[in-house]
């Protein structure tokens, strides 16, 4: 599938993340860099450095890709899964900014102890954890037949997600992820694992774990595609310092 344009995928990093890029990636003189007075010219001399380096690529990832298999899931499990996200009934989109049909974030709702939820957001949060719970038992099911011991917090649901080049700043752990659906070729989850190597990951069917703290988004693909993110937003943080791991 194919991937965003260069600009986009670029478009989460900070522009000091992109001054270093030019000076340490590049070799760029750093007082050439700082002449660069605004985030736009900044992005069009690292996108003219890609273009230098990877002239047969800028018109696709913009640098080299090598490809990432997630570990298989039971085919009950997704089974299992189909169904649920196929009776979801969706919310407006919680992240209009993401190109997706459909997109909702869902956490078992926080107690004190002994207390029921008493304000008008935590009454809410715990009438839409209830009205999904089937599907949030379907993917705490899934994941456990992989890694039962991973703490998450939230789970992303979505459907046809696409594109979207995002880095997800509220993460303090790494986080796993699948895909489902009948759409073929492309789909994959694509993470910027250096500044020069973007690692395609392919979950459909399947668990793969990577840390969203890193540039991400999804490749071009046809079809009906479904996509859950288990992540981590609050409790003992995990240091970024991997962007793809074994499966």
């Amino acid at each position: 599938g194919g991937h965003p344009p260069l600009l986009s995928q670029l478009a989460p990093l900070k522009t000091s993340e992109l001054r270093r890029r030019l000076v340490k990636v590049f070799g760029v003189d750093a007082e050439v860099v700082q002449m660069l007075l605004d985030r736009g010219a900044v992005m069009d001399a690292l996108c003219l450095q890609h273009a230098h380096r990877f002239p047969t690529l800028i018109a696709k990832a913009g640098r080299p890709t090598t490809t990432h298999h997630g570990q298989p899931l039971p085919p009950d499990l997704v089974a299992a899964l189909l169904v649920q996200l196929q009776a979801t009934e969706w919310p407006p989109r919680q992240r209009p900014k993401l190109e997706s049909g459909h997109y909702m974030t869902l956490g078992e709702p926080r107690k004190s102890i002994n207390a029921a939820p008493t304000t008008r957001k935590q009454k809410k949060a715990q009438s839409v954890f209830e009205q999904h719970r089937a599907l949030w038992d379907a993917t705490r099911q899934a994941l456990a037949s992989v890694d039962p011991d991973f703490e998450y917090t939230d789970i992303a649901v979505s459907h046809n997600f696409r594109g979207s080049p995002h880095i997800d700043v509220n993460d303090i752990s790494y986080q796993y992820a699948t895909s489902i659906g009948d759409f073929g070729e492309g789909g994959a989850l694509c993470v910027e694992a250096s500044p020069l190597e973007i690692v395609e990951v392919c979950t459909k069917n399947s668990l793969a774990k990577m840390d969203g703290r890193f540039p991400h988004w999804v490749s071009g693909y046809t079809g009906t595609r479904y996509s859950i993110i288990w992540y981590k937003t609050h409790g003992t943080a995990v240091p970024s310092t991997t962007a793809v791991f074994d499966s």
